[in-house]
Protein backbone atom coordinates (compact mmCIF):
# COMPACT_ATOMS: atom_id res chain seq x y z
CA UNK A 1 0.00 0.00 0.00
CA UNK A 2 1.35 3.50 -0.34
CA UNK A 3 1.12 6.48 1.19
CA UNK A 4 -1.80 7.46 -1.00
CA UNK A 5 -4.20 4.58 -0.95
CA UNK A 6 -4.66 5.12 2.53
CA UNK A 7 -5.42 9.00 3.10
CA UNK A 8 -6.95 10.86 6.24
CA UNK A 9 -6.54 14.36 5.20
CA UNK A 10 -8.34 16.42 7.44
CA UNK A 11 -9.93 13.79 10.10
CA UNK A 12 -9.58 14.40 13.73
CA UNK A 13 -8.66 10.83 15.64
CA UNK A 14 -9.08 10.65 19.21
CA UNK A 15 -6.49 7.84 20.24
CA UNK A 16 -6.21 6.58 24.36
CA UNK A 17 -3.31 5.13 25.82
CA UNK A 18 -1.71 7.38 23.45
CA UNK A 19 1.67 7.38 25.36
CA UNK A 20 3.43 4.34 24.23
CA UNK A 21 3.33 0.95 22.84
CA UNK A 22 0.18 0.24 20.71
CA UNK A 23 -1.36 3.66 21.19
CA UNK A 24 1.92 5.86 20.59
CA UNK A 25 2.12 3.75 17.49
CA UNK A 26 -1.56 4.21 16.36
CA UNK A 27 -1.53 7.87 16.85
CA UNK A 28 1.86 7.92 15.19
CA UNK A 29 0.08 6.07 12.27
CA UNK A 30 -3.07 7.84 12.20
CA UNK A 31 -0.80 11.10 11.90
CA UNK A 32 1.13 9.93 9.32
CA UNK A 33 -2.04 8.85 6.95
CA UNK A 34 -3.52 13.13 7.45
CA UNK A 35 -5.46 13.35 10.46
CA UNK A 36 -4.89 15.52 13.64
CA UNK A 37 -4.89 13.37 16.84
CA UNK A 38 -5.98 14.23 20.27
CA UNK A 39 -3.48 12.34 22.79
CA UNK A 40 -5.37 10.61 25.84
CA UNK A 41 -3.66 9.06 28.66
CA UNK A 42 -2.66 9.42 32.73
CA UNK A 43 0.99 10.55 31.77
CA UNK A 44 1.56 13.99 30.41
CA UNK A 45 5.07 13.25 29.82
CA UNK A 46 4.64 10.56 27.31
CA UNK A 47 1.90 12.48 25.42
CA UNK A 48 4.10 15.09 25.50
CA UNK A 49 6.63 13.34 23.43
CA UNK A 50 3.93 11.64 20.96
CA UNK A 51 2.55 14.97 20.01
CA UNK A 52 6.07 16.17 19.35
CA UNK A 53 6.18 13.63 16.91
CA UNK A 54 2.95 13.99 15.51
CA UNK A 55 3.74 17.73 14.87
CA UNK A 56 6.83 17.25 13.13
CA UNK A 57 4.81 15.34 10.62
CA UNK A 58 3.07 18.48 9.86
CA UNK A 59 -0.34 17.31 12.17
CA UNK A 60 -1.71 19.17 15.05
CA UNK A 61 -1.72 17.40 17.95
CA UNK A 62 -4.17 18.06 21.23
CA UNK A 63 -2.80 16.58 24.71
CA UNK A 64 -5.67 15.79 27.21
CA UNK A 65 -4.36 14.07 30.51
CA UNK A 66 -7.23 11.75 31.33
CA UNK A 67 -7.35 8.80 33.65
CA UNK A 68 -10.59 6.90 31.01
CA UNK A 69 -11.56 4.57 34.37
CA UNK A 70 -13.01 8.59 35.40
CA UNK A 71 -16.38 9.05 33.06
CA UNK A 72 -15.64 13.25 34.47
CA UNK A 73 -12.49 12.53 32.73
CA UNK A 74 -13.39 11.11 29.46
CA UNK A 75 -15.85 13.90 28.98
CA UNK A 76 -13.56 16.71 29.80
CA UNK A 77 -11.06 15.11 27.60
CA UNK A 78 -13.87 14.91 24.73
CA UNK A 79 -15.07 18.35 25.47
CA UNK A 80 -11.36 19.68 24.88
CA UNK A 81 -11.10 17.87 21.59
CA UNK A 82 -14.42 19.39 20.12
CA UNK A 83 -13.59 22.83 21.27
CA UNK A 84 -10.25 22.05 19.42
CA UNK A 85 -11.46 20.41 16.64
CA UNK A 86 -15.24 20.69 16.31
CA UNK A 87 -15.89 17.18 15.99
CA UNK A 88 -14.16 13.31 16.29
CA UNK A 89 -14.28 11.36 13.54
CA UNK A 90 -12.15 8.34 14.50
CA UNK A 91 -11.93 6.70 18.16
CA UNK A 92 -8.63 4.30 18.47
CA UNK A 93 -9.44 3.22 21.77
CA UNK A 94 -6.53 1.69 23.24
CA UNK A 95 -6.21 2.16 26.65
CA UNK A 96 -5.73 -0.76 28.67
CA UNK A 97 -3.70 -3.36 31.14
CA UNK A 98 -2.61 -6.05 32.43
CA UNK A 99 -1.35 -7.90 35.80
CA UNK A 100 -0.12 -11.34 35.32
CA UNK A 101 -0.84 -13.64 38.28
CA UNK A 102 -3.05 -17.16 38.48
CA UNK A 103 -6.43 -17.05 39.31
CA UNK A 104 -5.93 -18.65 42.88
CA UNK A 105 -3.22 -15.33 43.53
CA UNK A 106 -5.24 -12.86 41.74
CA UNK A 107 -6.19 -10.16 44.71
CA UNK A 108 -9.70 -7.94 44.54
CA UNK A 109 -8.01 -4.92 43.74
CA UNK A 110 -6.08 -6.72 40.76
CA UNK A 111 -9.12 -7.94 39.07
CA UNK A 112 -10.87 -4.43 39.41
CA UNK A 113 -7.66 -2.50 37.91
CA UNK A 114 -7.90 -4.88 34.64
CA UNK A 115 -11.80 -4.62 34.36
CA UNK A 116 -12.03 -0.89 35.22
CA UNK A 117 -9.13 0.15 32.63
CA UNK A 118 -9.95 -2.58 29.84
CA UNK A 119 -13.63 -2.93 29.99
CA UNK A 120 -15.11 -0.15 31.95
CA UNK A 121 -12.18 2.71 30.53
CA UNK A 122 -12.97 1.24 26.86
CA UNK A 123 -17.04 1.96 27.81
CA UNK A 124 -17.16 5.38 29.09
CA UNK A 125 -14.67 6.66 26.06
CA UNK A 126 -16.45 4.73 23.66
CA UNK A 127 -19.90 6.21 24.75
CA UNK A 128 -18.56 9.41 25.01
CA UNK A 129 -17.33 9.58 21.34
CA UNK A 130 -20.10 7.88 20.22
CA UNK A 131 -22.14 10.76 21.27
CA UNK A 132 -20.65 13.05 18.73
CA UNK A 133 -20.52 10.57 16.07
CA UNK A 134 -24.17 10.39 16.49
CA UNK A 135 -24.70 14.29 16.52
CA UNK A 136 -22.37 14.13 13.64
CA UNK A 137 -24.03 11.34 11.62
CA UNK A 138 -20.29 9.89 11.03
CA UNK A 139 -17.36 8.52 12.98
CA UNK A 140 -15.48 4.95 13.25
CA UNK A 141 -14.69 3.54 16.43
CA UNK A 142 -12.15 0.85 16.56
CA UNK A 143 -11.97 -1.08 20.12
CA UNK A 144 -8.61 -2.70 20.52
CA UNK A 145 -9.49 -6.20 21.91
CA UNK A 146 -6.54 -9.11 21.66
CA UNK A 147 -6.18 -12.90 20.79
CA UNK A 148 -6.75 -13.36 24.75
CA UNK A 149 -10.35 -12.83 24.32
CA UNK A 150 -10.15 -15.88 22.32
CA UNK A 151 -7.75 -18.08 23.27
CA UNK A 152 -6.74 -18.55 26.86
CA UNK A 153 -2.96 -18.56 28.45
CA UNK A 154 -1.50 -19.19 31.99
CA UNK A 155 -1.76 -16.29 34.20
CA UNK A 156 -3.95 -14.23 31.50
CA UNK A 157 -7.81 -15.52 32.65
CA UNK A 158 -8.47 -12.10 33.64
CA UNK A 159 -7.29 -10.34 31.35
CA UNK A 160 -8.74 -12.56 28.40
CA UNK A 161 -11.95 -11.61 30.19
CA UNK A 162 -11.74 -8.25 30.04
CA UNK A 163 -10.63 -8.84 26.43
CA UNK A 164 -13.18 -10.63 25.32
CA UNK A 165 -16.28 -8.07 27.05
CA UNK A 166 -14.34 -5.94 24.96
CA UNK A 167 -15.37 -7.83 21.91
CA UNK A 168 -18.74 -8.12 22.32
CA UNK A 169 -18.91 -4.74 23.67
CA UNK A 170 -17.40 -3.81 19.79
CA UNK A 171 -20.18 -5.79 18.53
CA UNK A 172 -22.96 -4.65 20.02
CA UNK A 173 -22.07 -1.25 19.76
CA UNK A 174 -21.82 -1.52 16.19
CA UNK A 175 -25.22 -3.32 16.00
CA UNK A 176 -26.69 -0.12 17.41
CA UNK A 177 -24.97 2.86 16.00
CA UNK A 178 -24.53 1.40 12.66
Amino acid sequence: MTDTQFRLDGKIAFVTGAGRGLGRAGALALAAAGAHVVLVSRTRSQLEETAASIETLGRKALVATADTRSGTDVEAAVRAALDAFGRIDILFNNAGTNIRKPVVDMPDEDWHTIMDTNVKGAFLVARAVARQMVRQQSGTIINMSSMSAISAEPTKAVYAASKGAIALLTKGMALELA
